[in-house]
């Protein structure tokens, strides 16, 4: 993606905090920003487990403490 079709794309206040570090290289920047989505995304599974175990370990907790699935 080139720097005048991400000036298109993404607003100037997503993308402000790259152009920052980056300055003036827009071409780096638009590899950090690709790189963050890349990690965000890989992180995402872990994320829904912890999700699914934690909310599973409360309603376990909730029952046991107030006697019902009804808490």
């Amino acid at each position: 993606m080139d720097t005048y079709t991400h000036r298109k794309v993404f607003s100037s206040d997503r993308m402000q905090k790259y152009l920052d570090v980056h300055h003036p290289d827009e071409t780096k920047a638009l590899v950090h920003y690709r790189v963050n989505i890349q990690i965000s995304e890989a992180s995402y599974p872990l994320l829904s487990i912890f999700e699914v175990a934690l909310r599973n370990s409360l309603n376990r907790e909730l029952i046991k403490h107030f006697g019902t699935t009804d808490w």
